[in-house]
């Protein structure tokens, strides 16, 4: 099949990889000119165990190419961009109405237009702006624009995201088009073989699906902290503590690691959009999402603060670690550079760090 991808980012870029791993002619279009440049020569501009090798056999066997500006003749767009944090908290959907404009200025028969696949994380109804944006920017009827939007959210970890691809727990595809939701399981199925779900479903339930996945395991990781503070107050083992809920089948062991708190591009974005959603709507059961981010916050302001109280100024502190998880060189909304500030300004200048992989 032929498949184009909006946006060369990490979502974008491993998206477009593994599906010309499975054989599809794929174009990734990115605006940045650098970018393509060297993604076109084998570059991967990020660390993704795994995935620089595939890019490069991709590139080789001629069945990925990357382009800046144009859309070549395509039978799904998967429209991958970013979708970061407005001040107030909510999902900045500047770039993927763009890239829906842009589609629909660019594809001026409507009989033509490719299934448009959303895989960028948004709020539940961005659907419905996206068709809006495709119609208007090329005159598209409303409801032929309609019956080609689906939502197919992406679930993949930085750190495993060629296995989260390849063989995934499930597959979310949201629509109203049969055929379209039909043509776009076809790309999944081969990953699905080993019985994993495909849930065919409403776009505002897929587009939900992702943001209720990223929260729950983000409140997870909130309550384990919250639970080791306690741990810390009692003389209670949370290791101990932590194994013992985890042997329970209705909670398991996943995500129950107590720690720094979460960090990185997802959960706290996602909490922050999903929760300024929820209080749009005057929903107040969604003021638990606050509850996880404050606690969140505070796991790595009391990490900081046991180390002030047993270092002295002028010491030297080594940290190990730099990214937001193992495997991964992605800083964005890393505790550990939190901590790294905030001792710098408490008077700890000499800190040595170490990442085996975010150099």
């Amino acid at each position: 099949m032929d498949i184009a991808v909006i946006g060369a980012g990490f979502v974008g870029t491993t998206s477009g990889v593994c599906f010309a791993e499975a054989g599809h002619n794929v174009t990734i279009i990115e605006k940045d000119d650098r970018k393509v440049e060297r993604l076109q020569n084998g570059h991967l501009p990020f660390h993704e165990p795994g995935l620089a090798d595939m890019l490069q056999r991709a590139v080789s066997s001629d069945r990925l190419h990357f382009l800046s500006a144009a859309l070549p003749k395509c039978d799904v767009v998967f429209l991958c961009v970013g979708t970061p944090s407005s001040p107030d908290g909510s999902a900045d959907l500047t770039a993927l109405i763009e890239a829906a404009r842009w589609l629909g200025r660019t594809v001026k028969d409507s009989s033509k237009l490719p299934i448009a696949a959303i895989k960028s994380t948004v709020p539940p109804g961005t659907w419905r702006k996206v068709v809006s944006a495709i119609s208007e920017a090329g005159g598209h009827p409303l409801d032929d624009v309609e019956q080609i939007v689906v939502s197919n959210p992406e679930f993949l970890a930085e750190g495993n995201a060629v296995r989260d691809f390849l063989y995934p727990d499930r597959v979310v595809i949201g629509g109203s088009s049969e055929n379209a939701v039909a043509t776009v399981r076809s790309l999944y199925e081969p990953f699905c073989r080993t019985g994993k779900p495909i849930f065919e479903t409403s776009n505002d339930t897929a587009e939900l699906s992702k943001y209720a996945a990223n929260a729950m395991l983000a409140t997870r990781i909130s309550f384990m902290n919250a639970i080791a503070a306690i741990c810390s107050e009692t003389g209670a083992d949370v290791d101990d503590v932590r194994t013992i809920m985890g042997s329970d089948h209705r909670i398991g062991r996943h995500f129950l690691f107590p720690g720094i708190g979460f960090g990185g591009s997802c959960f706290g974005k996602d909490v922050k959009a999903l929760l300024h959603f929820a209080i749009g709507k005057n929903i107040e059961a969604a003021r638990l999402l606050d509850e996880v981010l404050y606690t969140n916050d505070n796991a790595w302001l009391d990490f900081r603060n046991e180390i002030g109280l047993k270092m002295v100024a002028g010491g030297t502190i080594a940290v190990w670690g730099l990214s937001f998880k193992p495997n991964t060189d992605d800083t964005r909304d890393s505790p550990s550079l939190k901590i790294i500030d905030s001792l710098r300004r408490q008077g700890f200048e000499q800190i040595r760090v170490h990442d085996p992989v975010a150099k």
